[in-house]
């Protein structure tokens, strides 16, 4: 038989091959925002090829998504500093109402 250590590379390069397959579709903020969708991608793509390996995908889950020039953390900073505007903003809004209202009384 293969030695573990030959089944565990064919088994990575058969998941990393698929998810560049994926990859190569999708924007980078698409990857970023739906983690889920590219997920479940990835698990459609392997269903296969696993099993003709002898292997099935129990679970696959992404928990970290990272590039070399820092363009993803870039965009989660700009996402957070987007909620946190509009957070402010809407706080504003609502002291503005509530402040209307108290001078009407």
């Amino acid at each position: 038989g293969e030695s573990e250590e030959h089944i565990r590379e064919a088994l990575l390069r058969t998941m990393e091959g698929h998810q560049r397959q994926i990859l190569g579709t999708l924007t980078v903020e698409e990857i970023y925002k739906d983690r889920a969708a590219f997920s479940e991608r990835v698990r459609e793509l392997v269903h296969d090829d696993l099993k003709d390996m002898g292997f099935q995908l129990v679970s696959y889950t992404v928990t970290h998504i990272d590039d070399e020039n820092g363009y993803m953390e870039s965009l989660g900073a700009t996402q957070t500093a987007l909620v946190k505007r509009e957070a402010a903003e809407g706080k504003s809004r609502n002291e503005a109402e509530a402040l209307k209202k108290v001078a009407q009384y």
